[in-house]
């Protein structure tokens, strides 16, 4: 009798499992439907991976030029961010609090299934991002296939370890202390890797093998309390919804008209706490001109998208090599730059009960222009210098 009802919880625990995945699998479908329509997956995406798979073949057979000019340590940089980002999933929805709670056997058996689709759907993603430059990695930076398999498998149990260590450092009782151990962690695990990568690059294989087993048994020691823990439902239930909206939220930070403006916990802001004067002179434009600026500052989701366009516009600067590209990235970043700010300056607006009365006057179409052209001239200097800056360090790595 316990076999046979072993067994069935097994079965039932799959079945459960399977239904939370696929409709895990339809919620991102709709999300990224949301942004591709058929026009665009048939005009645009269609022909791009048509496009690109010519492109890949072509890197086998002759690498280009650009590659020559990235140090392979990059690939390790971007790895090493890559780990940090991302956590264990476990499927488990609001409404299981009520029937899982009660049947703890299998909430356990569900956790330990979505443990194992974890961290083989990790796995799989580093996989093929290391197919994708397998290429640079044999032919332009004359690795061994033994060496590109150890970084595999060395940037997985990475990944594994961080996102097991990540509970822990959440749980660490204040903003800024917490925020300091992270920094703290983040900065050792970096001096470990440029440690490890040391020998990996001379193939002494023996200590970047041993630090994948170490990674590895970690990521086990520290999560797997976790799998039979029912006292922590709330704990996890927020970190399964942070990562099951983690897509949808980056489609409405690239979508401003559907953007969900970000709510801060803090009783006061960082910037203009006692809202404190712009401008000594005072009329209808700078008004309007203050407004904005305040808003802007204090809301993370407006500066910190900001931030990011300017970002990748320089990295896209730095690692384009012709010239003509690079105008045309320019180019494109003055318009989508203006556009962003445009709609930004319509949600502020908008939401402000003062600025509805007087959208038609002259004063707030004289504000909006300063502040925005004045907003992407900042943005231009901001990329100009850190291409500048990018650039010179890339060239005094490669020396």
């Amino acid at each position: 009798m316990n076999s046979i009802s072993t067994s069935r919880l097994q079965m039932s625990t799959f079945t459960l499992f399977f239904q939370r995945l696929v409709g895990e699998w339809k919620f991102q479908t709709r999300i990224f439907r949301s942004i591709l329509d058929w026009t665009v997956i048939v005009y645009i995406l269609l022909p791009w991976l048509v496009v690109f798979g010519f492109i890949y073949r072509s890197w086998w057979v002759d690498q280009p030029d650009w590659i020559e000019q990235i140090p392979f340590v990059l690939f390790i940089v971007l790895g090493y961010l890559a780990a940090w980002t991302g956590n264990y999933r476990t499927f488990i929805q609001e409404a299981d609090k009520v029937f899982l709670v009660k049947h703890p056997v299998l909430l356990v058996a569900l956790k330990r299934i979505s443990y194992g689709y974890s961290l083989l759907f990790h796995a799989l993603g580093i996989g093929c991002v290391t197919l994708l430059f397998l290429p640079f990695f044999i032919h332009t930076y004359q690795y061994t296939f033994t060496q590109v398999l150890l970084f595999f498998v060395l940037l997985t149990t990475l990944k594994w370890f961080v996102m097991a260590l990540k509970p822990k450092l959440k749980k660490i009782e204040g903003k800024f202390v917490r925020g300091v151990c992270r920094g703290l962690v983040f900065v050792l695990g970096s001096w470990s890797i440029q440690f490890i990568y040391g020998f990996w690059i001379h193939e002494s294989l023996l200590l970047p093998t041993l630090a994948c087993f170490l990674f590895t048994a970690l990521a086990v020691a520290l999560y797997a309390p976790h799998l039979s823990k029912l006292s922590n439902f709330e704990e996890v239930l927020a970190i399964e919804q942070e990562e099951r909206n983690k897509y949808m939220n980056s489609v409405l930070t690239l979508s401003p008209e559907l953007e969900k403006v970000k709510v801060s916990s803090r009783k006061r802001p960082w910037f203009y706490r006692k809202s404190k004067r712009i401008f000594k002179r005072r009329n209808a434009e700078t008004g309007f001109s203050e407004l904005f600026i305040k808003v802007f500052i204090r809301n993370s989701a407006y500066w910190s998208g900001f931030l990011q366009i300017v970002s990748v516009t320089a990295v896209a600067l730095i690692f384009v090599p012709p010239v003509w590209i690079k105008t045309v990235v320019f180019i494109a970043f003055i318009v989508m730059l203006r556009s962003w700010l445009m709609s930004i300056w319509s949600q502020i607006t908008i939401s402000h009960p003062l600025t509805k009365k007087y959208r038609e006057t002259d004063a707030f179409f004289t504000a909006r222009k300063r502040v925005l052209w004045s907003l992407v001239i900042i943005g231009l200097l901001l990329v100009l210098l850190s291409a500048l800056v990018g650039r010179f360090l890339l060239t005094f790595v490669m020396l």
